[in-house]
């Protein structure tokens, strides 16, 4: 038989008012069982932790002995318990959270001030990483989370859509982009690549294809230009990937 939290609850109570009938009410119980509780823990322990008679209660020598490391054990019992109630409310705590440049640098600010203004007890560290990086990180555990484009189904990871960023080509209108929709980049070779400015509303990402090159010219946020084309003497096929959380 082994002791619980409950018998030494009863112990400690017994041990600080040296009284059962006020322990009992202390911990609103009845005295015999409050006696039945703490006859079960001197049995756990092998012996005897308190001395009874009709006029007082007192702590045998083994008793004395186990008191400062009862109070321990309960001690150390109250604080695991609060430390998993506060985890599971995020009251206290630590995330790590893996996000390619642009997102850490523009979009994740704001948002982690509103998630610190809710979960003040919550540390985040951000790790300003490229894309496949973000991946990588998450598929190793070394982060909760990463903020990337959506990774290919082989990854067997869960994706969650955020945002979708539009990619616009300019190009002039003597072009053959020019009469197309929608432009495939394998199909844009020809020209002068540009990548985004600012995806997103942010600063580019590291990490660009060979041979691409960037631009401070670009149009807005997640617009990607090819050619020499402007507002006005281009046209712009274009299509869209989406980034995440994964």
């Amino acid at each position: 038989m082994r002791m619980s939290v409950k018998q030494l609850r009863a112990f400690l109570a017994v041990a600080h008012t040296l009284n059962f009938a006020h322990a009992s009410e202390r911990l609103n119980l009845s005295q015999p069982a409050l006696s039945l509780t703490i006859k079960g823990l001197e049995e756990a322990l092998g012996g005897a932790l308190l001395q009874r008679s009709t006029r007082k209660v007192t702590l045998t020598q083994e008793g004395e002995l186990f008191l400062p490391m009862a109070r321990q054990l309960l001690a150390d019992w109250d604080n695991v318990e609060e430390a998993m109630r506060q985890s599971f409310t995020l009251q206290r705590g630590k995330i790590s959270v893996a996000a390619m440049p642009s997102f850490a640098a523009n979009v994740l600010p704001e948002a982690l001030k509103a998630f610190r203004d809710r979960y003040a007890g919550v540390n985040v560290t951000v790790h300003d990483v490229i894309n496949e990086q973000v991946i990588e990180m998450v598929r190793e555990g070394r982060v909760e989370m990463g903020i990337a484009f959506e990774p290919s189904p082989n990854h067997n990871l869960l994706f969650t859509p955020l945002a979708v960023d539009r990619f616009v080509a300019i190009v002039p209108q003597q072009s053959p982009l020019a009469k197309k929709k929608a432009a495939q980049l394998a199909g844009a070779v020809d020209p002068r690549l540009y990548y985004p400015a600012a995806p997103l509303g942010g600063t580019p990402d590291a990490g660009g294809g060979a041979g691409a090159q960037r631009t401070s010219a670009g149009r807005g946020a997640g617009e990607s230009s090819a050619g020499d084309g402007g507002e006005d003497g281009g046209q712009r096929p274009g299509g869209q990937r989406g980034a995440g959380a994964v």
